[in-house]
């Protein structure tokens, strides 16, 4: 089930945290990323659990749910986007209320560790979820106006095609002592095509750790049939990356995807193009259908919006290979 925004009154996003507090990040970080979403048009609400903190946690299991229930049910609201990631999203699986969430439906958006979230409801309830930016991506500096554009038509447009920035940065500029605030921009190589070949079929858009996390679980999602969009963070790099992709291969349906398309890798990573060919080889022969990598989505800037139980056209020789559609 999509939702659709209601142009006819003032728009609102509420920000939470489901794992991570925001309290070791400046006011003037999180203001410019407050004061982007309003001069797009959307008034922003702020839980109070995303100042909450129990060591690296954004308040107890309770108080997570409890505050992320406040969203649900406040009709003004019509987007619940992440501030950011995390580890432990996965704690308040069991503790959700899916018929709420399915009675008041959402727009929920966000990426990494919030593709727990994001993966349980769509099992769980039927409800279209936004595999993209969070609050963070719009607080880091000389931010690029495709995030933003990709995000609205996801919520807003039946079908669309990705077209990949031409230039793109993944600098841990938040650690330099001076010069802190402008990025480092690359040429985009954009997509690359490690098996060509045309599918057509239901969106599952996760990080790759967060996903595995949830397997033998009741939100894990049936694989059968499905299209892969699958992003890692920079923390994790080429040894761990390949455990992981190794450890997807082997679970239950993953040899009848129809297809998979793997997010562009940050530096910090280092998983060069020779570890990158020999993770796709040893994964592509459990499956049939093509393969694509370095796309503009996971923990590089800007990054485009993939709709998770939508639908997507794959076609590595069209000029848009890729095609996002709403039944």
């Amino acid at each position: 089930m999509r939702l659709k925004i209601d142009n006819t009154r003032n728009k609102t996003i509420g920000i939470i945290t489901t794992s991570t507090p925001i309290d070791g990040l400046s006011e003037e970080k999180i203001e410019r990323a407050y004061s982007y979403l309003r001069d797009k048009g959307w008034e922003i609400i702020e839980s109070p659990v995303c100042r909450k903190s129990n060591e690296y946690l954004s308040g107890s299991i309770e108080e997570r749910v409890k505050y992320l229930n406040d969203f649900v049910l406040d009709k003004d609201i019509d987007v619940i986007m992440s501030f950011w990631g995390g580890t432990n999203t996965n704690q308040l699986l069991p503790y959700l209320d899916y018929e709420l969430i399915k009675e008041h439906p959402k727009i929920y958006v966000g990426y990494s560790d919030t593709s727990a979230l994001l993966l349980a409801i769509t099992k769980k309830t039927g409800l279209i979820t936004y595999h993209g930016p969070a609050a963070i991506t719009y607080s880091k500096p000389d931010l690029m106006e495709y995030c933003y554009e990709y995000f609205e038509k996801a919520i807003k447009k039946d079908q669309w095609s990705i077209e990949e920035p031409k230039k793109y940065a993944d600098d841990l500029y938040f650690l330099r002592e001076t010069d802190s605030d402008r990025r480092i921009f690359k040429d985009n190589e954009g997509m690359k095509v490690f098996r060509e070949g045309t599918c057509e079929g239901e969106i599952i858009a996760s990080n790759l750790q967060t996903l595995l996390v949830l397997a033998g679980t009741e939100y894990f999602p049936s694989l059968n049939g499905k299209i892969l969009f699958i992003e890692e963070a920079e923390d994790e790099q080429a040894p761990m990356i390949h455990r992981f992709f190794t450890h997807l291969s082997l679970l239950e349906g993953f040899n009848e995807i129809k297809g998979l398309v793997v997010g562009k890798f940050m530096d910090y990573s280092k998983v060069s193009e020779d570890n990158l060919t020999n993770i796709l080889e040893e994964i592509s022969i459990r499956f049939e259908g093509p393969l694509v990598y370095n796309a503009s989505f996971g923990h590089t800037d800007p990054i485009f919006t993939i709709p998770n139980g939508a639908k997507v056209n794959i076609n590595t020789n069209s000029s848009d290979s890729i095609r996002f559609y709403y039944d």
